[in-house]
């Protein structure tokens, strides 16, 4: 059985490794994102490699991305998911395993993988870029990747630590945006903000960085 599913999941990856977004909207029509989380969380060391492969390649691709995002229900199995597999990784890595996606943060922690990393950090740096799933990591993204726990990789692995430092850049604003008070965000100042060209000035500036509207 182990075989066939190996054999199949082969397959698949083939199809995805060219991001032609015509083969991601097939997948995505099938129930291969449910079967992919299912073997990343019980399928054996290649098995998971391979599925989280092909789960990446997904989140790759835009309609993939929004295809995941678009519930609430998908985007936590995804993220329970990714996150059991940190957890487990920080507890028996996987120099496979590190290349993929979430549930390994944790495990990867004690021994990690650099190979393994890589992925689930681009996993979650493509998640990131989804204002609704950025919101949802802003509480759920696991402790591991915001510490100095692996420093030393993201300094010895230049692009391990782009991915890293771009879901960093993302977090941030997404935790200012959801504190900035409403008045600021909608036409509450609309007035002051026509009369005083300097405050204005400061107020684009602000909305730019959060990715806010700034038209009044």
């Amino acid at each position: 059985f182990e075989y066939l599913r190996l054999t199949s999941l082969g397959v698949i990856g083939a199809l995805v490794k060219n991001d032609e977004e015509e083969v991601i909207k097939f997948l995505l029509s099938t129930e291969i994102i449910p079967l992919s989380l299912r073997i990343m969380e019980q399928g054996s060391e290649l098995s998971k490699t391979v599925a989280t492969f092909i789960l990446q390649k997904i989140l790759t691709d835009d309609t993939g991305l929004a295809y995941v995002c678009q519930t609430y229900e998908r985007f936590s199995h995804v993220a329970m998911i990714l996150g059991k597999m940190v957890i487990n990784l920080a507890k028996e890595p996987s120099p496979r395993l590190l290349k993929h996606v979430g549930k390994m943060v944790i495990n990867l922690a004690k021994e990690p993988s650099p190979r393994l990393l890589k992925h689930v950090v681009r996993c979650y740096s493509r998640l990131s870029d989804n204002n609704r799933a950025l919101q949802a990591l802003v509480q759920c993204l696991p402790d591991q990747l915001k510490d100095d726990t692996f420093k030393n990789l993201l300094e010895e692995d230049r692009s391990i630590k782009t991915y890293w430092k771009a879901l960093m850049r993302n977090l941030p604003l997404q935790a200012l945006v959801q504190c900035l008070p409403d008045q600021l965000k909608d036409d509450t100042f609309k007035n002051l903000l026509e009369e005083d060209r300097s405050i204005k000035t400061y107020w684009k500036a602000l909305m730019r960085n959060l990715h806010l509207p700034c038209d009044i």
